[in-house]
């Protein structure tokens, strides 16, 4: 349509008398894309109406989405894992700090929905956790004695100690800076 529009502009408009008016039109084919294209982009295609949908909206329709998915093809997720475990994990050894972040930004976005559910595994499985904790202790008996709040109490010699040695390094370096 719009061809059409200029090529008759430019024969009413031209300054020129020689051109002749071309009566041409653009195929029906394009034409026909062209209305195909705004019909799906607008989702009008498959009957529905356009709908603006928010941010979290349109977050929901994904996750749901992608559950369909794994939910369909649970078995070929499974075979391209086990044909392809070296390369997924070569993946995450090079991305590590990548991935750290990304698991990062999900714990601040979710943290009131993952410490509720932690709570609730505690009030379940009060026991299991006790078990945990206890081979926990067992194996790194050194991160767990620092973690107690008795560590510090016992070691308080030592901090002042470290505390003394501090403040004697720090009057012997204001003593050169006022010698010099």
């Amino acid at each position: 349509m719009g061809y059409l529009v200029d090529s008759i502009s430019k024969f009413f408009f031209s300054s020129k008398e020689s051109e002749k008016f071309e009566n041409k039109k653009m195929p029906a084919e394009t034409e026909e894309k062209k209305d195909n294209q705004l019909i799906l982009s607008k989702g009008i295609s498959k009957g529905r109406k356009s709908v603006s949908l928010t941010e979290e909206e349109k977050r929901e329709r994904r996750r749901m989405s992608s559950r369909l998915y794994k939910e369909r093809n649970r078995e070929k997720i499974k075979e391209y894992r086990e044909k392809n475990r070296e390369k997924i994990r070569e993946y995450f050894v090079k991305n590590r700090e990548r991935l750290k972040e990304v698991r990062h930004q999900y714990y601040l976005k979710n943290k009131d929905k993952i410490i509720e559910k932690k709570k609730a595994i505690r009030r379940e499985n009060p026991e299991k956790i006790r078990e945990y904790e206890k081979l926990y202790r067992e194996a790194n008996p050194e991160i767990y004695i620092k973690s107690r709040r008795n560590y510090y109490y016992a070691n308080q010699e030592e901090l002042k100690r470290k505390r003394r040695e501090r403040y004697a390094r720090q009057k012997l370096e204001k003593e050169k800076a006022n010698i010099s």
